[in-house]
């Protein structure tokens, strides 16, 4: 696969590679001896088997500006080159020719090379060139790059950046094509003799990769290289001033399956019109715009058919001219706009050119012209051309027969005087800039006419008083200016007349003595010799003036107090005068009134004791020099109606004890002032509950209380009734009567001490607290032995006296004790008194 030989000075190596059919990487080792030490250096090695036997005629370019490189003493050069092949993935590259005062490093970069220079010693101005050879295995092109430098060598030294020698590494790193994530890890190490901090940065080819630096380690992440070929990680260490390089190699052995677009160089866009109209003659400049997106220079050439067209470059515009065009059609061609950047990408655009023909001008107009003298028309005239636009044109026509006013494309033809009727022509002419000429003949007619005399007046129709003078302008005129004769004249002598021709004032009278309900005509008339003009004026004499006719429509005037009513009413004059209607008079003020077209409404005041009689006057005033009044009285009787009494109760509840006489306030107002009378009842009945009684009632107050003592009754529904002479009202309220009493009560008898066979009588004296005040009587209900076998009541126990108990008691053979009971009531409640006997034997 590969073969060589040290050159003939033993300062180079003569690597030559045969046609194979796979990739190989590799690493060449170098040995050398002298004086017994041996010194190997190793060069790593990537044979491409020669883009899949693509077969290509482009050359492969490196994008190179300027050849001349400066390279400041005391610090490395970096340059980076753009790498140009259309039909080629893979580019190999090297450095063929170098001075030896400098080291290089070269490393892929994702769109080209980086070619780093590290001076070490002094620059040797003829020592001073270094070739780039870039070649597809096909083709190959070489970039020699001139050296300038300024300065003596620094003393510092660009840092190292090495594999350790004793560490089993290389520089090329084979992928199964499998990995992910981490898919390497690259271990370096680095010195640098001055002890500068350095700083660590990674170049990738690839995009895709990512990395963390750790020194001694770069750490490559991807997340997919099944399609990795051949991509190259260089690690930076720098001091500052030097940028030292190591670059890593990672390769899929054989991956390179398809062609994956080669290393195109984009060709500069070209922004042109692709269609353009060029009148044969005449020349027109067409702009351009020219881009190259990465800011190659370029070149602009132009290829078109010269016996067609001039064509030259000014500034970013096509100059344009198009030749005499000796056919009759228009002819197309093509200008062909080429653009070629500075490393030879070329586009290019074709401009269809049409030559056009000159055609002459285009002469329409809107319409023909007829007209009667004095008449103007207007007519639209348009000149139009294909190749100029918009022309001008000119006129050729009778003076003598029109005038004519153009406005733009307007012509406004006014018709002069004629004695015969006229038909000819206007003539519009246009000539283009190349002569051409175009004519248009319009229709143009002027009828004879003679028009009548035109009389106006004022008024046509007035109406007037005997003995009244009316003024009105009045004018004759003829259009055709002629001289007019005048007649006028009225059909009635009281009828006078007389114009002023000057001021045009026409004044018409009417005689004192002229009867009223006439009509009187003025006549006029104007001729001209040829026609004559007729108008007449109608004088109107009105009726007698007399007042204003006011008709109020039938009514009831007999109304009930607070009615509403509407008065209706008509008003005629019999002159036509404008009537005007007022409300006057007024009687009582506290009629409503409301003025309404054609009736009034009336309201009349509520509570009215006694029929009362309220008017009030209809005016209608005429608005004539005499001022005409017609007045119309209405008059109401209005009639009192009865309202029912108004009761209000100061309680509506009222509760009640025993007996006691109650006065429950009310008041009864009766807007009518008629006598009342007051009525306590149940809402179905004059007779009241049994256990309540009504002392009297008016319209003051009622007094009420319960029957006795001893009625009760509960929530008893009651109505007080007022009546006036005509109607009643009541209201309900809610009476109830409760009992309210303190029980009897005796003396403090509470044991009494006896012999046994003997008898007693004892006081128990009874008394009631309400006596005083109710009356009420105490009674001795019954007296009851405890043990009638031991203690005997004497007398009728269930009629005993009222102040005393007699009592016998019987043999004992101890002390015993038997109660006596007694029952006492007041009427309304019992009370049980319990006397204690000792008995003795």
């Amino acid at each position: 696969m590969i073969k060589g030989q040290l050159s003939a000075d033993k300062n180079s190596l003569i690597i030559e590679a045969f046609i194979g059919e796979e990739d190989t990487y590799g690493e060449i080792v170098a040995v050398t001896e002298k004086n017994g030490v041996v010194n190997e250096s190793t060069m790593y090695m990537i044979y491409y088997n020669k883009n899949r036997d693509l077969e290509t005629t482009h050359i492969p370019t490196l994008a190179v500006k300027d050849t001349t490189i400066n390279v400041p003493t005391g610090q490395s050069t970096t340059l980076d080159y753009d790498l140009y092949d259309p039909d080629s993935d893979r580019i190999a590259y090297r450095i063929i020719k170098g001075p030896k005062w400098l080291t290089t490093h070269v490393n892929l970069t994702q769109t080209g090379i980086q070619i780093t220079l590290y001076p070490i010693a002094s620059f040797d101005i003829d020592d001073n060139e270094i070739t780039v050879e870039i070649s597809d295995a096909h083709n190959s092109s070489q970039t020699t790059f001139t050296l300038t430098s300024t300065g003596e060598v620094a003393i510092d030294e660009p840092p190292q950046i090495y594999l350790e020698r004793n560490v089993d590494l290389s520089l090329l790193i084979k992928l199964q094509g499998v990995e992910t994530d981490l898919i390497a890890t690259l271990a370096f190490a680095a010195f640098d003799d001055l002890e500068s901090n350095l700083e660590y940065s990674v170049i990738a080819s690839d995009p895709a990769f990512s990395y963390r630096i750790d020194y001694p380690y770069v750490y490559v992440y991807s997340d997919d290289v099944t399609d990795l070929n051949h991509e190259q990680i260089t690690i930076v260490a720098s001091d500052g001033n030097f940028n030292s390089k190591l670059t890593y190699h990672l390769y899929i052995k054989n991956n390179f399956v398809e062609f994956l677009g080669g290393h195109p160089n984009s060709s500069p866009l070209i922004d042109v019109a692709q269609t353009i109209d060029v009148l044969e003659t005449t020349g027109v400049l067409l702009p351009y715009a020219i881009a190259d997106l990465e800011l190659h220079d370029f070149t602009v050439t132009f290829e078109f058919d010269d016996s067609l067209l001039q064509v030259i470059l000014e500034n970013e515009n096509l100059a344009i001219t198009a030749l005499p065009n000796e056919t009759d059609d228009d002819i197309e061609t093509t200008i062909t706009l080429i653009a070629t950047d500075e490393f030879g990408a070329q586009s290019s655009t074709d401009i269809n050119v049409v030559v056009k023909n000159n055609t002459p001008p285009v002469i329409t107009y809107t319409n023909s012209i007829e007209l009667v003298e004095g008449g103007t028309a207007e007519i639209q005239v348009d000149v139009t051309d294909a190749e100029e636009g918009t022309l001008p044109f000119a006129l050729s026509y009778d003076t003598n027969k029109f005038a004519i006013v153009v406005e733009g494309s307007s012509l406004f033809v006014t018709a002069l005087n004629v004695l015969e009727d006229y038909d000819g022509v206007i003539d519009v002419t246009a000539v283009d800039d190349f002569a051409e000429q175009a004519l248009v003949s319009i229709p143009a007619k002027i009828r004879f006419t003679n028009t009548a005399p035109v009389i106006t007046a004022q008024y046509t129709e007035v109406s007037m008083l005997p003995g009244e003078t009316l003024q009105m302008r009045l004018t004759y005129v003829d259009p055709d200016t002629d001289e007019l004769n005048l007649f006028s004249t009225v059909n009635n002598s009281n009828l006078t007349y007389s114009y002023d021709p000057n001021t045009q004032i026409l004044a018409l009278a009417v005689s004192e003595d002229s009867p009223y309900e006439q009509e009187f005509i003025f006549s006029t008339s104007a001729s001209d010799g040829f026609l004559s003009t007729f108008l007449n004026i109608t004088v109107t004499v009105p009726i007698i003036p007399t007042p204003p006719e006011l008709t109020v429509s039938a009514y009831l005037s007999n109304v009930s107090e607070g009615a509403d009513l509407i008065i209706n009413y008509r008003v005629f004059d019999i002159n036509g005068d404008n009537i005007a209607i007022t409300i006057t008079n007024p009687f009582p003020n506290q009629l409503a009134l409301t003025e309404q077209d054609g009736y009034i409404e009336v309201s009349v005041p509520d509570n009215v004791l006694v029929d009362t009689l309220l008017y009030f006057d209809i005016t209608a005033r005429d608005d004539s020099a005499n001022a005409f009044v017609t007045t119309e009285t209405v008059s109401l009787n209005v009639m009192p109606v009865n309202d029912p009494p108004v009761i209000t109760l100061s309680e509506n509840n009222l509760t009640l004890i025993n007996d006691d006489i109650v006065s429950l306030p009310l008041s009864v107002v009766d807007i009518d002032n008629l006598s009342l009378s007051v009525e306590v009842r149940t809402p179905t009945s004059a007779i009241i509950p049994s256990q309540i009684v009504v002392h009297g009632a008016d319209i003051n107050s009622i007094r009420i209380s319960g029957a006795s003592k001893g009625s009760v009754i509960e929530n008893a529904q009651l109505i007080l009734r007022v009546y006036d002479d005509e109607t009643y009202t009541e209201v309900p309220f809610v009476v109830s009567v409760i009992l309210e009493n303190e029980p009897p009560i005796t003396n403090d008898t509470g044991s009494v001490l006896m012999l046994q066979n003997s008898t007693f009588t004892f006081n128990i004296t009874p008394s009631d607290p309400d006596s005083a005040t109710d009356g009420d009587v105490v009674s001795v209900v019954s007296v009851e032995s405890g043990d009638p076998e031991l203690l005997v009541i004497v007398g009728d126990p269930n009629s005993p006296p009222t102040n005393t108990v007699t009592v016998t008691s019987l043999a004992v053979t101890e002390e015993t004790d038997v109660f006596v009971s007694v029952t006492i009531t007041d009427g309304y409640v019992s009370v049980l008194k319990r006397i204690r006997v000792n008995i003795r034997p």
